[in-house]
């Protein structure tokens, strides 16, 4: 079916949803009252710094009053503990990164890209191990990411190249069947359909849809439609209103 969105919309929501289905999968929730030690989580942080030095690693820590800030140093003060960390990464594309959080209190991914809207995936309880996991497999498959996304594009651009093609074949083959036949008429895109609506006479109308699937059945045969219609209305010995709908609507 045609899209009711502009194509640089629809793109950017094709995107999105392509990101979110790769991000999403990142953080893998965890059991109930279940939560790392501070080694657990210093050890995470150790070994992100060495095997990708090139991301922005920080320590999470709270003060003796409870309140959290973000350290890259490794120097404590009194009363400080540790309760998560925070891993950002920037990636190969301009403008691109994620970012992943692990906290007492918070676990969330955000990711930002050229051409669609930052966003963030979080959950109540966090398996730390399993999503610094998924996080580095993210970071380390994103040139292939990539690639599937470039895929998408090539498939929407088709979608969208077909059509544009079905509309102007919607568009001339109504012209030449209606032209010929003296009727007021007017097709009106929808976006989605267009609605071909033709006058009969005197507050007579006939409106029909027309889309990428029907168009071609639908269009050869509307001057044996509209005969059918106006014999069928020269015959009536009062108005009526009449609309084609699935079924009767019980009060």
């Amino acid at each position: 079916m045609f899209r009711k969105t502009s194509k640089r919309a629809s793109w950017g929501q094709v995107a999105r949803n392509y990101w979110e289905k790769l991000v999403c999968k990142i953080l893998v929730p965890g059991e109930p009252g279940c939560c790392p030690s501070e080694g657990e989580i210093l050890s995470a942080y150790n070994e992100m710094k060495v095997r990708h030095p090139e991301c922005r690693c920080n320590i999470l820590k709270a003060g003796s009053i409870g309140l959290y800030k973000v350290l890259s140093g490794d120097l404590f003060q009194r009363g400080e503990r540790i309760t998560g960390i925070r891993i950002a990464m920037p990636l190969v594309v301009a403008n691109s990164s994620i970012e992943f959080i692990f906290s007492s209190s918070l676990f969330y991914v955000h990711f930002c890209s050229d051409g669609i809207a930052p966003f963030s995936h979080t959950v109540d309880i966090c398996d730390l191990g399993k999503s610094i996991g998924n996080f580095e497999a993210f970071i380390t498959n994103f040139s292939v990411h990539l690639a599937g996304l470039e895929q998408e594009r090539i498939e929407f651009e088709k979608r969208l190249k077909i059509e544009k093609m079905a509309k102007l074949s919607i568009r001339t083959g109504v012209s030449q069947v209606m032209s010929p036949l003296g009727y007021d008429w007017d097709l009106v895109d929808k976006g989605e359909y267009f609605t071909l609506r033709i006058g009969l006479g005197k507050k007579k109308l006939v409106e029909m849809t027309l889309n990428d699937k029907n168009f071609t059945k639908r269009i050869p045969i509307i001057p044996h439609v509209l005969e059918n219609v106006e014999n069928f209305l020269e015959n009536l010995t009062f108005p009526i209103d009449i609309s084609m709908t699935k079924g009767l609507v019980k009060l």
